[in-house]
């Protein structure tokens, strides 16, 4: 008999790798994750045009008797290569020590990298330069690494004033009038409390209230064309007890409302005084506000069961020891079949190793420069998520004006030395740190937590050099996917 021969398992997954593309290239290495940065300048404007559209905010602003609505439209312009001798990307090893051989200057506004050539445990820099003055933003290796599907394309916005040519263009959710939903109310309603309560239609432009459910041209009812609106009924003013709700693709026709007749309460075990409590609905990947109840009101409202495509969550704020400390909290959490709901977030971070003190910012042997956060906040290896630390320095000593890292979270920080920087020479300075705690394998979209710090004009630590900035439809997303999750922010 010929005896079988049993081959290693790194042999067999080899073999099968070769001539499927799974081996890279003829040498049959192992493949790389290739991120692309576009770098533009944001500006908002007040009038629709044919630029893409990146977010969007209205204001309702009381003229007599007339409401104006002001309108504000983040738009973006390429840089082309206005910029390609100042704005560069830069490897750092995990000591912080940069490597100027890798150093690579954008080409016409963009640059491309390989994120397995960033040194384990280093990070990669932007530094952008501005006359004499050094702008710098750091990702690090495991960060980028654990977050490459979503920032294999990204758009950055470069510090520096430019002329603004063309913007970029693309299709933008319009805006559109919504006068032809019909609801009707539940069938599980008893008595005529629907008849005497106001609905209110709900949009992520607006909220029209009316006695009517449904709407017409005198509604004056309007929505992204993205959008998939909502109608609420509430059982008193505050908008705090839900009484029955819709969305508007439930039917094609007539649209029955659903009852929230049951209730559970909300539980508050933490040892953090939660406030108010928001709960919301993410529904087709967009989220949509249900109830807002205040923190003396511990009971929410709820259908029997949830439809397709609808998870519930809910967000509540906190000040973390006291107003002086400096930290807040923002406790997110999902709400399943169950409805259960429990504020607290000691699954997530153990919040009692928080304190009022400043982090240290002192040399390494090396030269370079290290922010110690262990004096306020204590990091385990268990502890997972996203951290942001950004460092502005308030002395003409150094050329760096503003310093953001993003990785995950740990207590000490090595600032890549993109310019040597003296502790000694920081006698004044800012420092954000913000931090996003999840449980077990559950991954933050970073699109969702870097979307909050881009801006058009720089002017402190709260607002990145370089930000992210995402379309619409993205950022609807980015928000529902962390809806999703059980997650803590901790903010100082």
């Amino acid at each position: 008999m010929k005896q079988l021969k049993v081959l290693p398992l790194v042999a067999i997954i080899s073999g099968l790798m070769v001539g499927c593309g799974g081996g890279g290239g003829g040498g049959g290495g192992v493949s790389k994750t290739q991120l692309n940065f576009t770098f533009v300048k944001a500006q908002e404007q007040s009038i629709q045009t044919s630029c893409k559209v990146f977010s969007r905010t209205y204001e309702e602003v009381e003229n007599g008797d007339i409401t104006d609505v002001n309108s504000s439209l983040l738009v973006a312009y390429p840089i082309k290569n206005a910029l390609d001798s100042q704005l560069s990307i830069i490897f750092s090893n995990d000591k912080g020590i940069v490597d100027e051989e890798s150093r690579k200057f954008v080409s016409n506004g963009k640059v491309s990298f390989y994120v397995e050539d960033v040194p384990e445990g280093g990070y990669v820099t932007i530094t952008e330069r501005v006359g004499f003055d050094t702008y710098a933003t750091s990702y690090s290796q495991e960060f980028l690494l654990q977050n490459k599907k979503v920032l294999k394309d990204i758009i950055l916005t470069a510090v520096s004033p430019l002329p603004t040519d063309s913007c970029l263009t693309g299709s933008s959710p319009k805006v559109e009038d919504r006068n032809s939903l019909k609801y009707i109310n539940s069938d599980d309603i008893l008595g005529d409390d629907a008849a005497v309560l106001p609905y209110y239609f709900i949009s992520s432009l607006e909220t029209e209230t009316s006695n009517n459910p449904q709407t017409n041209s005198q509604t004056d009812f309007q929505a992204l064309s993205s959008d998939v609106t909502m109608i609420a009924q509430y059982r008193n003013s505050t908008l705090a007890s839900l009484f029955q709700y819709g969305f508007e693709d439930w039917n094609s026709g007539e649209i029955e409302m659903r009852y929230t007749g049951e209730d559970k309460p909300i539980r508050r075990t933490s040892t953090l005084s939660y406030g108010s409590v928001e709960i919301g609905v993410s529904y087709r990947e967009q989220l949509k506000t249900l109830a807002k109840i205040d923190s003396s009101k511990n009971v929410f409202y709820h259908p029997k069961s949830l439809s397709a495509n609808e998870v519930w969550f809910a967000t509540s704020q906190a000040q973390v020891i006291n107003e002086s400390s400096g930290w807040n909290a923002t406790l997110n959490v999902p709400i399943d079949s169950s409805w259960q709901l429990t504020l607290d977030e000691s699954d997530l971070f153990n919040v009692s190793t928080l304190s009022t003190a400043k982090p240290t910012l002192t040399n390494n042997a090396n030269g370079t420069l290290s922010i110690e956060l262990s004096n306020n906040i204590s990091i385990n290896d268990s502890d997972k998520g996203v951290q942001r630390v950004a460092l502005r320095p308030n002395r003409d000593a150094v050329d760096t004006k503003l310093h953001v890292i993003y990785s995950l979270p740990k207590d000490t920080v090595v600032v890549p030395n993109i310019e040597r920087i003296n502790a000694g020479d920081l006698t004044t300075y800012e420092l954000k740190q913000d931090f996003w705690f999840t449980s077990g394998e559950d991954v933050l979209n970073a699109q969702y937590v870097m979307d909050m710090f881009h801006a058009t004009a720089l002017s402190s630590v709260d607002k990145d050099a370089h930000g992210l900035i995402i379309d619409e439809v993205t950022r609807d997303e980015a928000l529902s996917d962390s809806s999703k999750l059980r997650s803590l922010h901790l903010v100082r």
